[in-house]
């Protein structure tokens, strides 16, 4: 979305939306995040589309599928807009990247991955980041063999797994997927991490990321640029699930409580305090009337 402007106008800022959508859902025609306001503004509004789901995030944990093919996605099209954007009248010396839930998570991945060095100059995220515990898989390769399980194809390695799945027909892929994903994502701990999301690769070549998020914001592996984070009001207290009526059990299972207190990041050592979160959550509802 581009403004009209005059020829000679100075070149204008651009900003970069990721949509959300759990790493498995979501389309980069912006849905319920209207860009309305940004219009008013003379700015350039770019969406990017990424892969999602097992096409975008299917990883065997090691070199067959290292994963993170979404985010390779996300960095290719970053490429593309600092490379041919000032033929629309944006400046490549003035990107924002934003997005949302998923979305801001991935902000947060590009924020630390080298391979995206130098494609962006701001960040926004809103109600994600690479510290949620949601963000990173942990279960990635399991969810593989279930989906070959499902379709009834070998999978005694990772290679025979993978050549078995590219002959499986690209929609009944897809319902192969979305029916075992769903049935782990309904019973699924979320402190473990979602079924699908990005995974820490091997080292290889055009890795994006092969180091816990914690850890390498803590040894100053990150791009230093003005950043801006935040959380939509009621975080976390809808949970948008494709055919299934949130009961209160369900709606209770995916509240804020069950996601960040507890036992948080134990294994990693890295421990919020849950008085923070408990401020948070006798605090009143903000009114965004």
């Amino acid at each position: 979305m581009i403004p009209e402007l005059p020829r000679e106008q100075k070149k204008l800022p651009v900003m970069v939306w990721i949509y959300r959508g759990a790493f498995f859902a979501g389309a980069a025609d912006f849905g319920d995040h209207s860009p309305d306001l940004l219009l008013d503004q003379d700015v350039i509004v770019a969406a990017l589309h990424y892969r999602v789901g097992i096409f975008g995030f299917l990883s065997t944990e090691d070199l067959v599928v290292p994963g993170n093919n979404g985010l390779k996605d996300q960095i290719e099209a970053l490429r593309w807009i600092k490379k041919n954007i000032e033929r629309f009248g944006g400046d490549p010396d003035n990107i924002t990247i934003f997005g949302q839930s998923a979305g801001g998570a991935s902000v947060g991945y590009l924020l630390q991955t080298p391979q995206a060095q130098g494609l962006f100059n701001r960040a926004i995220l809103d109600s994600g980041s690479p510290l949620c515990l949601w963000s990173l898989s942990r279960v990635a390769l399991d969810l593989a063999r279930s989906v070959a399980s499902n379709l009834k194809v070998d999978s005694s390695d990772t290679q025979t797994l993978v050549d078995n799945l590219r002959g499986v027909d690209a929609e009944e892929l897809q319902s192969s997927y979305m029916s075992t994903m769903m049935g782990k994502f309904l019973s699924q701990n979320l402190r473990d991490g979602l079924v699908v999301a990005p995974v820490i690769e091997p080292e290889h070549e055009g890795a994006v990321l092969t180091g816990k998020s914690h850890q390498l914001l803590s040894d100053g592996q990150f791009h230093k640029v003005p950043i801006i984070i935040g959380y939509t009001s009621l975080e976390a207290r809808l949970s948008e699930i494709p055919g299934v009526l949130l009961s209160i059990n369900v709606y209770k299972s995916f509240s804020i409580d069950r996601i960040m207190c507890g036992e948080i990041y134990v294994k990693d050592q890295v421990i919020y305090p849950r008085k923070n979160i408990q401020s948070y959550l006798q605090r009143p509802p903000h009114d965004d009337s």
